[in-house]
């Protein structure tokens, strides 16, 4: 992966360089928040940081994929956001950086709680597809429940390949 979403997240490599165990969830508000993970990641690997990457989503029923089996084996009293941290614990015992990739909180009733849960979350918004008003909500939304909104990321929208 190359070009803008690389650049940024180096530079949010660069910036969270400083501290080590962080935790950050990549909101998509409509692209796929893949390349700048693995971008994120890559970056993070260079600075000698050990990165986990992990995509949360939701089951049809809203429960949190990445929490359901966890769940069951760590906590088994059924709630999502002990869950979550409980997850999210076990992740980071094996690696210094742990970056979720979650869904707009529109189509992934968990993204909020992951939010929740982390220690920063990152906007990835596309540009002449992400609206304005769709990422004040996002960041309404998130404010209300004191989640910190660590950086946004602009990527270009995906061109169509020339046939």
């Amino acid at each position: 992966a190359t070009g803008l979403p690389c650049v940024a997240a180096g530079a949010l490599a660069a910036k969270l360089a400083a501290e080590r165990r962080q935790s950050l969830l990549l909101i998509e508000m409509h692209r796929e928040a893949g390349p700048v993970a693995t971008c994120l990641a890559d970056a993070l690997a260079r600075q000698g940081s050990r990165v986990a990457v992990v995509d949360v989503r939701d089951r049809g029923d809203g429960t949190p994929v990445a929490a359901v089996a966890k769940a069951t084996a760590s906590n088994g009293n059924g709630s999502t956001g002990h869950a979550a941290e409980a997850v999210l614990h076990d992740l980071e015992a094996d690696a210094d950086v742990v970056v979720l990739r979650a869904a707009r909180l529109e189509r992934s009733p968990s993204t909020l709680m992951w939010a929740r849960v982390v220690g920063g979350t990152v906007l990835v918004a596309e540009r002449e597809r992400t609206m304005a008003h769709q990422l004040r909500a996002t960041v309404d939304a998130l404010h209300l429940v004191a989640v910190p909104i660590v950086g946004t990321v602009l990527a270009e929208p995906r061109r169509p390949l020339a046939g």
